[in-house]
């Protein structure tokens, strides 16, 4: 996992993900800071510590690759156009 500085383009290593190879998706949940991402090689659904880059299994995703995760907070009103 690499920490990207907007101002510079920098990349900063935050840590290995220990596991997972074949990311298919990566979502963020602004509401509690918490970055979610699916492994398509053995469908597997991580949570990942964004101190440390560690990723920790949530549980299986079911058979077939995910090639996309959003995350929609309940509370963006008329900022999500898909809920209205």
């Amino acid at each position: 996992l690499y920490r990207i500085n907007l101002n510079t383009g920098a990349a900063t290593l935050v840590g290995p993900l220990n596991g997972p190879v074949s990311i298919g998706a990566l979502a963020y949940n602004i509401d509690n800071h918490t970055m979610y991402m699916v492994d398509n090689d053995n469908d597997i659904l991580y949570q990942i510590d964004l101190t440390t880059g560690q990723a920790e299994a949530i549980g299986p995703t079911g058979p077939g690759n995910l090639i996309g995760l959003v995350y929609v907070t309940p509370t963006c009103g008329s900022a999500c156009p898909l809920l209205t």
